[in-house]
């Protein structure tokens, strides 16, 4: 296969016109990240190919928390001080998810004052934001005021994830989902077993390890059941409110078929269209995989496996001599890469059907513990 072959649009897919993309070079879009820019609307947040396939309509920023950097964190959230905790503005936090952990705190405040959508650095977008959610978010016809993702972390459940958060400013449900990480009313549930659709391995960190690496999932889930006496109802907002998308086909379908191994997902992506020499069977598979997430999934996210887990894809890509196996010309990883950004599904997004789970509700204040009041039904 040519060249010129391999980055045709694959079928349930067309290219995107020119004048929708942003066609400044890699080296001044990046060079444009590192610098502060106002806050002028809704539609902002975290990216060279997401500035690109976005276009001049959204604002792209990158934050960080590096002292006395244009784009640190602190420019963008008013009253930081009270709004985080003591730990995070005097730079106290430790451990080996700290990154992750400050990233926690700071995505909802960053939603709540500014409004638009959070992305981890790590997700490719193979739809537009507009066509995933926010579309939706904006209509005054349309009940959904907050867009993401959901994962079936534990049989029966489906958690929101928070690597994509959207919603407008000012937004109630993001306000409350930030006030709970910092009350001490959430605890892991040490007997939890992860759902088969995952299709995950089993992990070896203890739950309890897993509990506090996912404390904001958890507040997520604690949000969604409670009913307060101020008149919020939980349940009733998830499901009405709330678009939700399934994690396992619109962002995670690469881990989900690879059983989350990082080196078969590498090894798939390195796959060269244009070499004959290469697996017929790993190329014909490359081709099918690749080919069905540029058609058929929102996104895909290159997520850190857990401290003393196996590599996953993003820990493998990170290592100095893999960091631009995803250019190497004529790959599967580089042809997705180019498709991300000038190829368009012609597929129309539906949010899951999620129903009032009332059996699961606990009626209680938001910031209280149900198991001291017996509220919990």
């Amino acid at each position: 296969m040519s060249h010129e072959d391999l980055f045709k649009p694959p079928p349930g897919t067309s290219g995107i016109p020119a004048n929708k993309l942003d066609r400044r070079t890699d080296e001044e879009i990046a060079a444009w990240l590192q610098r502060r820019h106002e806050v002028v609307s809704e539609k902002n947040h975290n990216v060279v190919n997401w500035v690109r396939r976005l276009g001049p309509d959204w604002t792209v920023h990158v934050l960080d928390t590096v002292p006395d950097s244009e784009t640190n964190v602190r420019h963008f959230i008013e009253d930081i001080e009270t709004v985080l905790p003591k730990a995070f503005n005097e730079g106290t936090m430790n451990g080996p998810t700290v990154g992750q952990h400050q990233a926690d705190l700071v995505r909802s405040p960053l939603i709540y004052q500014h409004g638009g959508i959070w992305m981890d650095v790590g997700m490719i977008l193979f739809r537009h934001v507009e066509d995933i959610c926010w579309s939706a978010i904006m209509d005054p016809t349309s009940p959904y005021e907050v867009g993401e993702f959901a994962m079936q972390l534990r049989p029966g459940v489906e958690s929101m994830m928070n690597g994509f958060i959207a919603a407008r400013k000012g937004n109630l449900f993001i306000e409350r989902w930030h006030t709970l990480p910092q009350a001490p009313i959430i605890e892991a549930n040490p007997a939890a077993k992860a759902a088969e659709q995952l299709n995950a391995p089993e992990a070896t960190v203890s739950m309890a390890f897993l509990g506090d690496y996912l404390m904001q999932i958890l507040c997520f889930e604690r949000l969604r059941r409670v009913i307060d006496p101020n008149g919020f109802n939980g349940p009733e907002y998830y499901a009405t409110h709330v678009f939700l998308l399934p994690s396992m086909s619109e962002m995670y379908y690469l881990q989900g078929i690879s059983s989350w191994q990082g080196d078969k997902e590498f090894a798939l992506l390195s796959a060269r269209a244009t070499d004959d020499s290469d697996d017929v069977s790993l190329r014909k598979e490359a081709r099918r995989v690749v080919d069905h997430m540029l058609a058929n999934t929102a996104t895909m996210k290159l997520s850190h496996a857990p401290p003393g887990e196996l590599p996953f894809l993003a820990d493998i890509q990170s290592q100095p001599e893999y960091r631009n196996a995803d250019l190497a010309k004529g790959t599967f990883a580089a042809y997705l890469r180019h498709s991300s950004v000038h190829f368009d599904q012609g597929r129309k997004i539906v949010p899951m059907e999620v129903g009032i789970d009332i059996d699961n509700a606990l009626r209680t204040g938001l910031l209280k513990h149900a198991a001291t009041e017996g509220t919990t039904h």
